[in-house]
């Protein structure tokens, strides 16, 4: 409880001087398991979270926390997000146990500066709730 009043306090505090504030957690999540993620750090941080897709009125700079789920092509929506918003944060979510290696990777593959951190946090894999192709190559 007293985290979210803290990070209210201080949205709050560079909303009155200007400063441009994390305003959004977007995830993109596949069988739910990131989504559960963002709603519960929303809930912490009263920040509103969104589905990539449904965030209404996207603007240029606007900045947010970005969360997506871990595929064979990388973390799901993140170059999306990354070119429509400044990326304060990246957080991957993958069905095996989270590692520095890992971190590294994505940090290296997407050229994530040193000043934005990068998270992991494991998933779970829900093959029913799959589409597409990735159905298909999990069967």
């Amino acid at each position: 409880m007293w985290n979210r009043m803290l990070v209210r306090k201080r949205h709050a505090a560079g909303q009155r001087r200007g400063i441009n504030m994390i305003s959004a957690i977007v995830y993109t999540s596949e069988t739910g398991f990131t989504q559960q993620y963002a709603r519960m750090l929303s809930e912490e941080t009263g920040l509103p979270a969104y589905s990539l897709d449904k965030v209404p009125e996207p603007r240029g700079g606007r900045e947010i926390i970005y969360m997506g789920w871990l595929c064979a092509e990388g973390i799901a929506g993140y170059q999306r997000a990354a070119s429509r918003y400044r990326v304060r944060a990246v957080c991957q979510v993958g069905i095996s146990f989270p590692s520095e290696e890992g971190l590294n990777k994505t940090r290296k593959r997407y050229n994530i500066g040193s000043e934005i951190p990068v998270f992991a946090l494991q998933g779970g894999l829900d093959v029913k709730k799959l589409h597409g192709a990735y159905r298909v190559m999990m069967r």
